[in-house]
């Protein structure tokens, strides 16, 4: 017989007829003993299939018998478990063998009836399942089996139940069988999460590709400080007094090739938000945005800091590959979609509390948690083997550990830790690796483009919105946003427009002024709130805040400044609200940083605009030499 009608006998792809196609085993992974067999059988076969020749030519040829040839030809054509053909598998000996099948339903023989009554009854293998996944032990796993049985029907004069150990040792095995096939869930049920955690680190560590230059993959995560740290809030009579802050984040973003910290962003919320998030990131792009020598208070020396301190380089330089967790301020699609366009850069979004797929800001928060966090005497620890600190409440308003003196330590302690020299860095500290490999290397180096170096693109969302107005009662095209009215001139007089839809573009740091953009692209400008949402700097955190705030009736006054009346309720509030202060200091916060903005914004429309701005590119030829200057080509 040819090998083409046997593969079309088998109903199997004729290009299995070619040899090399099949399945191989490596010569070295056989034993020695065995190695003769196998390399007569492979050469035989190999013979039969690159000649037209029939298996009895073959084995006058080789003198390995016909049946041989015949039998270990048929099996190397059968479909393994991994849905290929089983190849050069089946000339090992003892490793290729079929399961034993039970084709006799008599009690004489009892081989293979367990399987045949698992076949028969699927049920009886997701009770044992079940009993697995819950960690029950074998004696129970055995006593959930014999109640399946009975509910079954079967008696005590049945398989297995008319055995001595009925089925006892046959349910064991399965169990173990069932514990290996589902490894995550029996992990979970016999170890706990952690054993579940390590169960998932194969899949925790799935990176896109290897890393082998910096800012190629950037590691993102939040901590929680362990610690107390005041403020100092104006009451409304104009006095000034201590308070406590509820507990504060730290979001820190590490290079993982170089291993140096390259951003870090100190969130006042109960959960970091996508704001933080962007603000880190923001760090990250442009590290100039804040003023490290004044929140030391003191110049560093020379070759500690942050890369830009060291490397003026880095500024501006797009990452490929952003590492995070599935917590819920990093699967924000509208942030995906923003990072993504602009920086090229692609989400590695890994599972949630399996710190195995982020390894160096996991370890790096140990650091700042023993260097940082346990040596202050407002530290309040979450572990039995943390320091213990008595009234550490107390303690943070007598020792006066403010927010800014939070700042500073960690300004310190990332000046520390990247100017040091790990083992892990070939003895190198993070920024001599990072400025090593800047001085040699030479080519093209992502960047932002020149439009996208002011990062708001980071804090853009769109939101869809309806021209409201009425004729009737006189009432010109105005927008209603986030319980606010929005106008300008121009939409003002588009009173066709009346009804249609429009896409918002908000900049959710300050929501004062949004631009509306019509269906056929045109932008019907800036619009600016109207009342009490104008006058003061506010976010869209604020404004739901805000807003949640007057529906329960908290906040009266609905004309006035409404960031103002907010503050002013939760200050004046009679029962003290834990929270407070961390409001109050994110709300000075914006209101600075919104003050500042518009002060930038007034100088840059004073100035004359660069006729060269849209020329800049975000691909940088690297200067090789040159760290401390600009890139060599704009």
């Amino acid at each position: 017989m040819s090998i083409t009608t046997f593969l079309q006998r088998r109903g199997l792809s004729l290009e299995y007829a070619i040899y090399d196609n099949w399945p191989k085993v490596p010569i070295e992974a056989i034993e020695e003993d065995k190695r003769p067999r196998f390399l007569s059988l492979r050469e035989s076969i190999k013979l039969y299939c690159s000649k037209p020749i029939s298996l009895y030519a073959v084995s006058k040829q080789t003198e390995v018998p016909e049946s041989t040839l015949a039998y270990y030809f048929g099996r190397a054509l059968e479909i393994d478990d991994d849905g290929r053909i089983v190849g050069e598998r089946a000339f090992v000996r003892f490793m290729y063998r079929k399961g034993y099948e039970a084709h006799s339903d008599s009690n004489e023989g009892l081989a293979g009836q367990f399987q045949r009554l698992l076949s028969k009854h699927p049920i009886l293998s997701e009770i044992v399942l079940k009993c697995v996944k819950k960690g029950e032990s074998v004696a129970l796993t055995h006593r959930a089996f014999k109640e399946a049985l009975y509910e079954l029907g079967f008696t005590d004069d049945d398989y297995p139940l008319d055995s001595d150990s009925q089925g006892e040792w046959s349910v064991k095995k399965l169990r173990k069988d069932l514990q290996k096939e589902h490894f995550r869930d029996a992990a979970l049920a016999e170890g706990g999460e952690d054993a579940a955690r390590n169960a998932d680190v194969s899949q925790a560590l799935q990176h896109l590709f290897k890393v082998t230059r910096p800012y190629q993959r950037i590691e993102l995560d939040a901590h929680v400080l362990k610690a107390f740290f005041t403020v100092e809030i104006e009451e409304l009579d104009g006095t000034v007094r201590t308070a406590v802050l509820k507990r504060l984040y730290v979001i820190v973003a590490i290079d993982t090739w170089s291993r140096a910290i390259v951003g870090y962003h100190i969130s006042l919320n109960a959960q970091p938000t996508i704001e933080d998030v962007a603000s880190c990131l923001a760090h990250v792009l442009d590290p100039e945005l804040r003023n490290h020598s004044q929140i030391l208070g003191y110049i560093s020396k020379q070759g500690m800091g942050l890369p830009d301190e060291v490397v003026s380089r880095t500024r501006f330089r797009a990452f490929t590959e952003l590492a995070l967790d599935n917590a819920l301020a990093h699967t924000s699609p509208a942030l995906h979609k923003n990072l993504i366009g602009s920086v090229c850069s692609t989400i590695n979004l890994g599972k949630s509390r399996h710190p195995q797929g982020r390894p160096l800001i996991e370890g790096w928060f140990k650091l700042l948690k023993k260097f940082l966090a346990d040596p202050l005497p407002s530290a309040t620890g979450s572990h039995p083997k943390d320091p213990k600190r008595r009234k550490p409440r107390t303690k943070a308003k007598h020792y006066q550990i403010s927010l800014h003196d939070l700042e500073t330590l960690m300004e310190s302690v990332i000046r520390e830790y990247n100017h040091q020299h790990p083992e892990s860095t070939t003895g190198q500290s993070p920024l001599e690796k990072l400025k090593r490999f800047l001085l040699r290397s030479v080519g093209l180096t992502r960047r932002l483009r020149h439009g996208d170096r002011g990062l708001n693109f980071l804090y853009q969302r769109f939101y869809t919105a309806t021209i409201a107005g009425s004729v009737k009662l006189g009432k010109r095209p105005y927008i209603q946003f986030m319980s606010a009215t929005y106008r300008n001139e121009q939409l003002s007089v588009m009173g066709p427009l009346l009804g249609k839809k429009v896409t918002l573009k908000v900049d959710i740091r300050d929501l004062r002024c949004i631009e509306a953009i019509l269906p056929t692209g045109k932008s019907i400008g800036i619009l600016r709130a109207t009342g009490g949402w104008a006058l003061t700097p506010h976010s869209l955190q604020t404004r739901r805040a805000i807003v949640r705030h007057r529906n329960r009736g908290r906040v009266s006054n609905s004309i006035g400044d409404q960031v103002a009346a907010y503050a002013e309720s939760i200050a004046g509030a009679k029962k003290r609200n834990a929270n407070a202060p961390n409001v109050m200091t994110r709300i000075n916060q914006l209101v600075a940083r919104g003050l500042a903005r518009d002060a930038e914004n007034l100088d840059a429309e004073t100035q004359p605009a660069s006729h060269n701005a849209s020329l800049k590119t975000w691909l940088d030829i690297g200067s090789g030499g040159d760290l401390e200057g600009e890139e060599s080509w704009n």
